[in-house]
């Protein structure tokens, strides 16, 4: 498409926020630059000073963009006027010359950073004197024009800092939302809608009845947090003020919320146990695929935090660990609740989006499988298996749970960790005797022998062979899917078993047959 015009640019802002895992970022700035020599595109880029970034663009025109100090003091001069500083205009409105102390000190002070200009802004909403206001603007920290990005970064921590002492300086009921608000933004798994947080906020943990009258107003929880806070208009998603917000608190989040796993846990749990959700959940009477399965899923899903907690749930327990067995366990036992959850789950997966382990048992992986048995129930056990609750899975098997799931569901919960790649998981179920019969007419070995990656499989099949699972098999059958998958350990294995190494498939064709196709 490129190609059809005479001049093409492209322009992409904040390359800095493109995650740099997974190779995400390489990717992208290795395609922009192909696709700049192949059909000479024009690419204009913004970007923080990343060293992987302006390497790629050493050769190309580059200049700093700042914030000249005019700017800066339209900025602040405009908030004083009214933006979002509260109660500061009918403090300094017969007093011009305290309004442009403000404005000079800060634009002296934060060197063409509006970031650092709005949290200095914060800092005077609750100064109630002229002197207090020209007391807090004369200690704002200056910085020295041009200063170097660790200098910039480090007076922008020493302001996150100064923000978290206000904040647990503030009333209590004020610095408790403060504070649950920051915990779930920084340790949520994705980023958060305001209706979502607002309900995480209302939720009495325990309670079976949601009370809307507990909902806190999104300004209150804003502005209980310093600046440190925004809403996105657009998209109505509230975060971090800015990504060195975001790394302030990677930092210290783990020391200023030692618990806020186990409390997005706990949360998410009595959410997803209320009593209004209760009518429509699933239960056997669904499994005739029922037409009002799906409309009730999708209300559900409308409640504010029902979708995140059915997503998440396990994720944040995991971490959590042991501080939440009883709940994880209780929930667990909960079975048409804790189903319907999984249910609500599957739409996190799209199809096209699916990274799984490739086995080849189902269809292709086991969200296809249910897609194929909609209102199929699922046992407290494949969610245990799912998430990866170790824990919860042995006191479910003391407690006598059924060890292979629910009756007439072909999905075990051994073959839902072997799927996943969960190896010790598999060990332990097979270990307190998990059923060891033929799905969609193969052999557990054979499954297994055909799961990614290869040292899980290996692992899990010496088990198998040490457990004396396929003894009186004819392992030769299990050459051919062992070849194609590249497990060269498996191989060597079946064969000290006893395989015959010239054993065909149908088509003729031996293991030695597939390796040689696979170079």
């Amino acid at each position: 498409m490129a190609d059809s015009y005479l001049r093409v640019f492209i322009l992409v802002d904040a390359l800095d926020e493109c995650q740099g895992s997974d190779g995400c970022r390489a990717n992208l700035l290795t395609d922009m630059f192909f696709l700049r020599d192949k059909s000479k595109v024009n690419i204009f880029a913004t970007s923080r000073l990343i060293p992987e970034i302006m390497e790629k663009f050493e050769a190309c025109k580059r200049m700093e963009i700042r914030a000249t100090e005019d700017d800066v003091r339209r900025y602040v001069h405009g908030q004083l006027d009214g933006g979002n500083i509260e109660h500061l205009p009918s403090l300094i409105k017969h007093k011009p010359e305290l309004k442009h102390e403000i404005i000079k000190g800060i634009s002296d002070a934060v060197d063409g950073m509006f970031l650092l200009a709005k949290i200095y802004l914060d800092t005077l909403v609750d100064k109630v004197t002229v002197a207090d206001v020209r007391e807090t603007v004369m200690q704002l920290p200056k910085q020295v024009s041009g200063s170097g990005e660790d200098k910039r970064l480090e007076i922008l921590n020493q302001a996150y800092e100064s923000a978290w002492e206000r904040i647990n300086g503030q009333k209590e009921g004020f610095r408790n939302i403060a504070t649950r608000v920051l915990a779930w933004i920084s340790f949520a798994k994705r980023p958060l809608y305001t209706d979502e947080l607002q309900h995480a906020l209302a939720l009495k943990i325990g309670m079976d009845v949601f009370d809307e009258d507990a909902i806190p107003q999104v300004q209150d929880m804003v502005s209980f947090c310093a600046g440190l806070v925004t809403v996105d208009e657009k998209s109505n998603v509230i975060r971090l003020a800015h990504y060195t917000t975001q790394e302030f608190f990677d930092r210290k989040k783990s020391d200023w919320f030692p618990n806020a796993e186990a409390m997005i846990a706990e949360t998410c749990i009595s959410y997803l146990s209320l009593e209004i959700f209760g009518e429509y959940c699933l239960d056997e009477s669904d499994l005739d695929g029922s037409g009002l399965v799906k409309s009730n899923l999708d209300y559900l899903c409308s409640w504010g935090l029902y979708k995140y907690a059915s997503y998440y749930w396990g994720d944040h327990a995991r971490v959590a660990g042991r501080k939440l067995d009883e709940s994880v366990i209780g929930f667990l036992m909960r079975g048409t609740v804790a189903s319907t959850a999984f249910h609500v789950m599957l739409e996190r997966f799209p199809t096209n989006q699916r990274i799984v382990n490739t086995t080849c048992f189902f269809p292709d992986d086991i969200f296809d499988y249910f897609q194929l048995k909609p209102f199929s129930l699922v046992s407290g056990l494949h969610l245990a298996v799912h998430f990866e609750l170790h824990e919860a899975i042995n006191m479910l098997l003391k407690n006598g749970c059924d060890i292979n799931g629910r009756k007439g569901l072909e999905l075990t919960p051994l073959l839902m960790a072997i799927d996943n790649g969960r190896i010790g998981i598999a060990e332990m179920l097979l270990d307190n005797g998990a059923h060891m019969g033929t799905v969609s007419g193969q052999s557990i070995m054979y499954l297994t022998v055909a799961m990614e990656p290869k040292n899980y499989s290996e692992r899990l099949v010496q088990r198998l062979i040490a457990k004396g699972i396929g003894d009186g098999e004819d392992f030769s059958l299990y050459l051919l899917p062992a070849a194609e998958f590249g497990h060269t350990a498996i191989v060597k294995l079946l064969l000290n078993k006893g395989a015959n190494i010239d054993a065909a498939d149908s088509s003729l064709r031996t293991a030695l047959h597939t390796a040689i196709l696979l170079q």
